[in-house]
């Protein structure tokens, strides 16, 4: 049997619940990567992304340019 793992949806909460009628899904609620290492990367980037805004340059994996 194949399984699979979500962590990140396109709403939070999730708004479709098919996935978990599936015995072979297991879904997070977007905190499956939290550890100590996670923490310093995601700090690292948020930091980045700061200063490049600052420069007024694009941030990193911008999403919503428009905005």
């Amino acid at each position: 049997m194949r399984c699979t793992g979500l962590d990140v949806r396109r709403s939070e909460p999730p708004t479709d619940s098919r996935f978990f009628e599936l015995d072979n899904v297991v879904s997070t609620p977007h905190c499956a990567s939290r550890t100590d290492g996670t923490f310093q990367t995601c700090g690292d980037m948020i930091v980045r992304n700061i200063r490049k805004l600052i420069r007024s340059e694009r941030p990193e994996d911008m999403v919503n340019a428009e905005a």
